[in-house]
């Protein structure tokens, strides 16, 4: 059965309105979710951007602490196609508090972690609980928004792949430069995740848990995919750094992943019940949403990304230097996305008779 047609048991009288006005509780909760998401990407991003200053503090070198970010990418790979698959299973509620509690322990100790090894493991776990949480919010604007306000659920995903990218350099250079303390790269997520936290816990329903979903779930699949994700987010994350396929780890981490998705994909495909159900991408409409949405997704970050790295590398600009670009770059975005969305539902398609 397709996640997407699963109704959330407990409220699906709520979610199978039309055109219900959403209540102040669900709103709150959904709040809580986009702040989650826009958190899970300033983790993501700020430490990235302050990882000189990570290494530093650690007492490592280029090659060897560029594995903290790459260990960060992959596990917010492998856990970003699975989210919706378990926060339909365990609730989006239960699910997303694990998730959201996870991060919070995780990222108040690991300033207090000084052997690399360990820092990588945790590192990658917090990648796994924040992956989940920019899913969870696409997912909640179209199940849970009535139509008549969904443009502005989707208006807020995009902001993650808009503002929060710009935006990051702001945090990063205040933590590493304005504060001049880097334990903040990771302790910055503590309160807003608290909120957040309060925001879901208060505004979303209680489930039960679909034990049946567990028991009928493609497990060896989702083993082979995640293993795929994996190396593949090591291929292109550590790529530029070991100089694509002239790296013997490179060329077998991206072919070997490429080949362990493709089996993936076939376990998926004729499963009775997989996580994802690829079959509804015959669809032509949403397979080029989902395509547009990808593509979009790779593009938009690229507005922050090679400015900051070209005054960071070449120039070599601190973070608080190039922190103005980044604000003119991002506080826009949050005037445009809800005006985007505004214009947008002001247009009425009448269905064809």
């Amino acid at each position: 059965m397709s996640d997407v047609a699963v109704a959330d048991r407990g409220d699906a009288v709520d979610h199978g309105a039309p055109h219900a006005k959403p209540t102040k509780r669900r709103m709150a909760g959904m709040l809580g979710v986009f702040l989650a998401a826009m958190v899970a990407g300033l983790n993501h991003r700020v430490g990235v951007i302050a990882l000189a200053d990570v290494r530093a503090a650690l007492g490592v070198g280029l090659d060897e602490g560029s594995w903290l970010t790459t260990a960060y990418a992959a596990g917010e790979l492998i856990a970003m196609p699975f989210a919706p698959w378990f926060a339909i299973t365990f609730s989006v509620r239960r699910f997303h508090l694990w998730m959201v509690g996870a991060s919070v322990a995780l990222a108040a100790v690991l300033p207090f972690v000084q052997d690399l090894s360990l820092a990588l493991g945790l590192r990658f776990v917090q990648g796994i609980c924040s992956g989940t949480l920019i899913p969870i919010l696409m997912m909640l604007a179209l199940k849970v928004m009535p139509p008549h306000v969904r443009l502005y659920g989707l208006a807020l995903y995009a902001m993650t792949a808009t503002f929060v990218p710009n935006f990051s350099i702001w945090m990063a250079g205040q933590w590493t430069d304005a504060l001049a303390d880097w334990r903040w790269v990771y302790w910055q997520i503590v309160p807003l995740l608290l909120v957040a936290g309060f925001l879901v816990g208060w505004g979303l329903p209680r489930e039960p848990i679909q034990t049946e979903r567990i028991r009928q779930a493609n497990w060896p699949g989702v083993t082979i995919g995640a293993t795929a994700l994996g190396l593949i987010a090591v291929a292109l994350d550590q790529g530029v750094r070991m100089d694509w396929f002239n790296s013997p780890w490179v060329t077998t981490s991206l072919l070997g992943g490429l080949v362990l998705l493709f089996v993936y994909l076939m376990t998926e495909w004729y499963h009775p019940s997989p996580f994802l159900k690829l079959q509804i991408l015959g669809r032509r409409n949403l397979c080029l949403g989902l395509v547009l949405l990808v593509l979009l997704l790779l593009v938009l970050p690229a507005g922050a990304l090679l400015p900051s790295q070209y005054l960071g590398q070449v120039q070599q600009y601190r973070a608080l230097q190039t922190a103005p670009l980044g604000l003119i770059l991002a506080l826009p975005q949050l005037v445009l996305g809800p005006a985007v969305a505004l214009g947008s539902s002001s247009f009425r398609v009448d269905a064809p008779r």
